[in-house]
């Protein structure tokens, strides 16, 4: 671990979270992509994933979180950014910041453009065309509301990483920041 600590991000969908996880060594970070939805369902002896919501869920979430922040061998942990898991953390007592788009038209095609450039999984164009503006604002609420730090990513997580680290950690780590780029 090269951080002082483990830092969380919540992260709005598309925001580089899978990325920053595929890349760690390139990074030289440890890196988590922690997917709230493989503890939000109940999967069946097979492994395959039901329609029943597991009962247990945020809290079973939540302990993995924890354990890894106690663990101290991750520098990031990528979670999600539902409103019940940033509740969650805060009611858990987990420090982290969040990562979300601009508002705005421009910003909203951009993402548009990256979900039609990726991986297809977890919902579809209409949903995040129907939904970003009040997804994107419900975020900006939320971290005026408790003061959560949000950091507005206007292309991809990795080009500010290195200004989140910095801010939340100083100067002292100034030989840990990088600047990647990120190709779609």
């Amino acid at each position: 671990m090269k951080l002082p600590q483990t830092l969380i991000i919540s992260g709005f969908p598309l925001v580089g979270k899978s990325w920053l996880f595929q890349h760690q060594n390139k990074l030289g970070l440890k890196v988590a992509d922690s997917d709230s939805s493989l503890y939000s369902w109940v999967y069946d002896e097979n492994g395959n994933k039901t329609t029943q919501r597991h009962p247990d869920f945020p809290n079973n979430y939540m302990a993995d979180i924890k354990a890894a922040i106690e663990a101290r061998e991750l520098d990031i942990i990528m979670v999600s950014s539902h409103a019940q898991v940033r509740q969650a953390l805060l009611d858990n007592g987990i420090n982290f910041v969040m990562a979300y788009p601009d508002t705005g038209e421009d910003a909203k095609q951009k993402w548009l453009y990256k979900y039609d450039h990726r991986e297809k999984n977890g919902f579809t164009r209409e949903f995040l065309e129907s939904n970003y503006e009040s997804m994107v604002q419900e975020g900006i609420d939320f971290a005026n509301m408790t003061g959560v730090k949000l950091y507005t990513i206007q292309n991809n997580l990795s080009d500010t990483l290195d200004d989140i680290i910095l801010d939340l950690f100083g100067e002292d780590i100034r030989d840990l920041v990088f600047k990647v780029e990120m190709n779609y």
